[in-house]
């Protein structure tokens, strides 16, 4: 989660902008920042894939919604120690919190239909995998399939689970048992997408929304479904990263010689950065 100024190259007024999303947006924004093009003013570790993630950002930022300490690796990325003693401070979240109320607009990267959740909390997949799927060996990602799959563990098999997670001194055991026996991987319906962004418009009333979609080809139906509703009923704008690369090499743009599509070369973040500038002072 970001919030920056965005300065305007023909005299315009500065646009505030927050940020929700991965390095796919956050990297190339934060090449602007201390330019005569943009400034970083608030930042809070954190990545969001899901429209249900970065609803959850948006009730932190309005002070709605806590994280507890024992969820904040698979939310922000670190643990509470790691957290408190960078950006992730109490006094650091009331800074932004306030900040927040003062964007004029929302920028949200959508990169799945697909949810993570536990209880009333989202987690982020990638966060899972490097704090208990990896470490937690072949019991704990056979555990990730089963979870895919819409599968739960039995009680025997959720006890062995938990003895095993144990040794990694990640979660406690509690904490543990509550995790492997209740978290979900979901895959949103197009409505339910559509819905979610309209529900934090409707608490962002003044805040204009502005969709910013993952680059993968895979995505064209949902990604041409949300362009398509951002155009009819203008609740929100919709920005495809692709309406820049499509007539540029690959291998230009992405990293791994352009088989990496998670990640922008260096090189390519800026021009990202000023595309999506552009877009943001545009009408389009």
């Amino acid at each position: 989660m970001m919030i920056m100024d965005l300065y305007s190259v023909d005299g315009n007024p500065s646009i505030r902008v927050g940020v929700i999303g991965t390095c796919r947006l956050d990297g190339p924004l934060k090449t602007l920042r201390d330019s005569e093009r943009g400034q970083i003013i608030w930042f809070h570790s954190g990545f969001a894939h899901s429209i249900h993630d970065a609803a959850q950002w948006v009730s932190i930022m309005r002070g709605e919604k806590s994280i507890p300490e024992h969820l904040c690796p698979f939310i922000f990325g670190h643990p509470i120690h790691k957290l408190v003693a960078g950006n992730g401070s109490a006094q650091n979240l009331l800074k932004g919190r306030s900040l927040f109320g003062t964007i004029d607009v929302l920028v949200i990267e959508l990169s799945t239909k697909n949810r993570v959740h536990i209880d009333d909390y989202d987690l982020n997949s990638n966060y899972l995998g490097k704090y208990l799927l990896r470490p937690g060996g072949i019991q704990m990602l056979d555990w990730w399939s089963a979870v895919c799959r819409g599968e739960r563990p039995s009680p025997e098999e959720l006890e062995l689970l938990v003895e095993s997670a144990s040794e990694l001194d990640i979660l406690s055991s509690e904490h543990l048992r509550t995790m492997v026996s209740q978290c979900r991987r979901t895959v949103d319906v197009e409505q339910v997408v559509v819905e979610s962004i309209n529900e934090i418009q409707d608490v962002l009333p003044g805040v204009e929304i502005v969709i910013f979609s993952n680059p993968d080809p895979a995505n064209a139906d949902f990604k041409s479904h949300l362009a398509d509703l951002a155009s009819s009923t203008n609740s929100f704008r919709f920005l495809d990263p692709n309406s820049l690369i499509e007539d540029m090499d690959s291998s230009e743009v992405f990293k791994g010689e352009g088989k990496d599509l998670n990640h922008y070369e260096d090189s390519f973040s800026p021009i990202m950065a000023e595309h999506i500038r552009s877009f943001i002072f545009s009408d389009s």
